[in-house]
């Protein structure tokens, strides 16, 4: 769900934007109400992991998504269709709160949210809380936050130790 692709690049495709279905694709043909075959788009990785390519496509998704009925909910309409055939279906979201991130939250079941131990994240984690909750509360009542993940976390730092024990207190307050 990044439109730099990050992911598709670190999968093995370096030419990205080449690549002729990606998750964008397929939004745009939910969008208008075309046929998507259940194999289409995904890429099925020897080492058993399947792949849904992003590029730099996705990134005018958001505008699209504007003027579009039911916008929050056009990527679920294509994730429900998937999720019988698999264990899991991870979405790596940018961190931004756009439509397409909400589009994620909305066919998300939870969320574990990767956070640096710096004082913007943390800010920035703050709003991605109220927003999980806004879509839990409009949206998608099943989305509950699994954890969250201390990325660049040194443990002898001030802040790392403040950020950890007050993480540690909401969780055990939530």
């Amino acid at each position: 769900m990044r439109p730099q692709g990050d992911l598709t690049i670190c999968c093995g495709y370096p030419n990205n934007d080449e690549i002729d279905t990606t998750i964008a694709t397929l939004m745009k043909k939910i969008i208008n109400d075309e046929e998507i075959e259940p194999d289409e788009g995904i890429i099925h990785q020897a080492e058993g992991v399947d792949l849904i390519p992003a590029n730099i496509e996705l990134s005018s998704m958001d505008l699209t998504l504007i003027t579009i009925m039911n916008r929050e909910k056009v990527l679920d309409s294509y994730i429900s269709g998937i999720k019988p055939y698999y264990d899991y279906v991870i979405l790596d979201c940018q961190p931004s709160l756009g439509l397409i991130t909400i589009n994620a939250l909305s066919a998300a079941d939870s969320v574990i949210i990767p956070v640096q131990i710096h004082y913007l994240p943390l800010k920035g984690m703050t709003q991605l809380t109220k927003t999980i909750g806004k879509v839990r509360k409009q949206i998608n009542p099943k989305l509950k936050i699994d954890g969250v993940v201390l990325t660049l976390f040194a443990k002898n730092t001030n802040l790392a130790k403040t950020t950890e024990a007050t993480l540690s207190v909401k969780e055990k307050t939530e």
